[in-house]
């Protein structure tokens, strides 16, 4: 018998070991531990034959056939076996290169898939999309789904994709977790879950009887222990689901837990920067920076520090607000702050607040700093410079001939910290410091920096020199007489 007659001869059951040594062999059935010895069946009562062929310790395959009158056929020559055996190892070898090599291009797909979620040029919806196809590529499906779990506890429908087409799910669907569906089943215990026969399995009550699902492999998609989605696959191409397929799969679990985390982490730092952008337009800069480094402080924290402290107003605001409609009030307003405040914050200040026309600032707080007399001085200095060069010339476009601010500085130990009520709090100071600064500000013309005899002596000769200097002043408003020094850096017009 020629070797092309072994085609025949493929098996369903194990009865015998062949094992091939030194170009010998000899078969021992298992059942009843008979001796076949060159193909001579000592048994003769059996009808059939099974043989397993195992070389090097390795199963190779299975043969089977007829006995003919107790003998094994003469197919079984040691040249047969021989050939048998390598054409085996070769199907075993072409095997283990087409896995490698799918193994290959599984790496590199998913590598592709994490580069397209670092360069950021897609939609989390379009790289779900990429997602979907690359993973049918690997898992021939007909269908695919994946479902998002916001809780935990419940599942709702995201995208899909079905004889190729992608799809957007009902996100109504909105449904908890149980045990009596295989993708409950996968969710509850966090491990793939697959069925070759799902519809003939009465444990699950909810599969739809009719439904065509010849298949069906579940994916819990799970971070930091945490379930974050389930993966459906149903309806396997060719063949049943098998344990490389659940390979497969558990690679593509972990790639879609890392696209749904990174796009949640994107989300937080966006909201994070949205929030962190809102906060600075209702906080002085040196503040937000506080809560962003060390978070948000309780009542109870007040510090008591030296700061220096800045008051500045628009002379005669109120006669001024009296002549003007609510919407060029508040427009002259927002003008006079762009340009000011900056350059606060510029020179190291804290602004306290802005009421009606007055800020309040203050330096050396929340955070010491080096020299703050002088970082305090510089900036009233470039207040009233630009004061002059670019708020006074858009007001004057509004008919305000006569407009000017007046600044006053002093220095001493205040109270810092957060005031204010359980449901609403300021981060603000006080203290006879911050009194005796508004009082030196109100004494100001326009054009003028009153600065206190304490501040002065830190700033003498390491400022830009003013226009003028008054030194020498005596200061009674604030109860008790003191020196006050007036620079004045600027000249207004029609003043």
């Amino acid at each position: 018998m020629s070797v092309d007659q072994f085609d025949h001869a493929l098996i369903h059951n194990s009865y015998a070991n062949l094992i091939l040594k030194n170009s010998d062999f000899k078969i021992v059935t298992l059942e009843q531990e008979t001796i076949i010895e060159q193909g001579k069946l000592i048994d003769k009562e059996q009808d059939l034959f099974t043989i397993e062929v195992i070389a090097n310790d390795q199963h190779f395959f299975n043969l089977c056939g007829n006995k003919k009158d107790g003998e094994i056929p003469s197919i079984f020559t040691i040249a047969h076996m021989i050939f048998l055996t390598d054409l085996y190892t070769m199907q075993n070898r072409i095997e283990a290169e087409t896995i490698r090599d799918s193994s290959l291009i599984l790496a590199q797909d998913i590598k592709a898939m994490i580069e397209l979620l670092h360069d950021g040029d897609l939609t989390f919806d379009q790289l779900i999309d990429q997602y979907l196809r690359t993973l049918l590529c690997h898992l021939q499906f007909s269908r695919c789904s994946i479902y998002l779990s916001l809780d935990g506890n419940s599942l709702t429908g995201y995208r899909g994709i079905m004889n190729g087409n992608i799809v957007e799910l009902d996100n109504r669907a909105n449904w908890v977790i149980e045990s009596t569906s295989l993708i409950g089943t996968a969710a509850i215990n966090q491990n793939i879950f697959y069925s070759n026969h799902p519809i003939k399995d009465d444990s699950f009550v909810k599969l739809d009887r009719h439904s065509a699902q010849k298949n069906i492999c579940c994916i819990p998609v799970t971070f930091d222990n945490h379930l974050q989605a389930m993966i459906n696959l149903s309806n396997k191409v060719n063949g049943e689901i098998d344990e490389r397929d659940i390979k497969i799969a558990e690679h593509f679990g972990v790639l879609l837990a890392h696209l749904i985390e990174s796009n949640r982490t994107t989300k937080l730092i966006i909201k994070n920067r949205i929030t962190t952008n809102g906060l600075g337009k209702y906080l002085s800069k040196n503040i937000k920076d506080q809560i962003e480094d060390n978070g948000f402080s309780k009542r109870g924290s007040e510090v008591r520090q030296k700061a220096v402290c800045l008051f500045c107003d628009i002379r005669s605001f109120t006669t001024i607000s009296e002549e003007l409609d609510s919407k060029t009030l508040v427009s002259l307003l927002n003008i006079y702050f762009t340009n000011l405040v900056p350059i606060i914050e510029k020179h190291n200040g804290t602004i306290d607040k802005l009421v009606g026309d007055m800020i309040a600032a203050f330096w050396n707080l929340p955070r010491e700093i080096p020299n703050p007399e002088i970082s305090a001085v510089k900036a009233a200095i470039e207040m009233q410079k630009t004061m002059v060069q670019k708020v006074v010339p858009e007001w004057v476009e509004k008919k305000i001939r006569r407009v000017g601010i007046g600044i006053g500085i002093h220095s001493g130990n205040v109270i810092a910290g957060n005031i204010g009520s359980s449901d609403r709090l300021n981060y603000t100071v006080m203290g006879d410091a911050v009194k005796d600064t508004e009082m030196l500000e109100s004494t100001a013309r326009p054009g003028q920096i009153r600065v206190s005899n304490r501040v002065f002596q830190h700033v003498e000769g390491k400022v830009p020199k003013p226009k003028d200097v008054v030194k020498g002043t005596i200061f009674r408003e604030t109860g008790k007489p003191q020196l006050v020094h007036i620079f004045s850096p600027v000249d207004y017009p029609d003043y």
